[in-house]
């Protein structure tokens, strides 16, 4: 769900209106139809693990989104950014 880009899942759901051979929808609705059940998905998500997140992790996941003056971007971005040398 969350590596999902909106580009590939445009291109997934274009294939399959044409493969079952749907009345395809302008571009525009198809992207809505994409944004509101990737929405959909990230509330089902969160409702299904709501209940393991306790205040104390809340708050560590919480610190991942602020910028850390030290790496100049956040935890977040950092933990996602590839080595860039060997050590």
């Amino acid at each position: 769900m969350e590596h999902d880009s909106p580009t590939l899942l445009f291109r997934l759901a274009c294939e399959h209106l044409i493969t079952e051979r749907v009345l395809r929808l302008g571009p525009v609705k198809l992207l809505e139809r994409v944004a509101a059940a990737r929405a959909r998905a990230e509330r089902e998500t969160f409702d299904r693990v709501a209940h393991l997140l306790t205040v104390s992790m809340r708050t560590e996941l919480d610190r991942l989104l602020v910028v850390n003056r030290e790496l100049g971007m956040t935890p977040l971005r950092w933990l996602s950014t590839g080595p860039t040398e060997v050590l």
